[in-house]
């Protein structure tokens, strides 16, 4: 799940290779597609809780 393809584009990709037979026990595209949203958000950084915690690079400040 390393692309950032539309999960559009990952659904119709995952349903042309599964077998006809096996379709109708695949979940929904609704579900498929928060299935998606959500691994991608378990990948972004967590959010700071605090000030203290944002890390500024010397560069960048004034």
């Amino acid at each position: 799940m390393g692309n950032m393809e539309k999960p559009s584009q990952i659904i119709q990709d995952i349903h042309s290779a599964v077998p006809i037979t096996a379709r109708p026990y695949m979940p929904s595209v609704e579900a498929t597609r928060k299935i998606i949203l959500r691994a991608r958000r378990k990948l972004l950084p967590l959010e700071p809780s605090s000030v203290e915690e944002i890390n500024i690079p010397d560069n960048l400040k004034k």
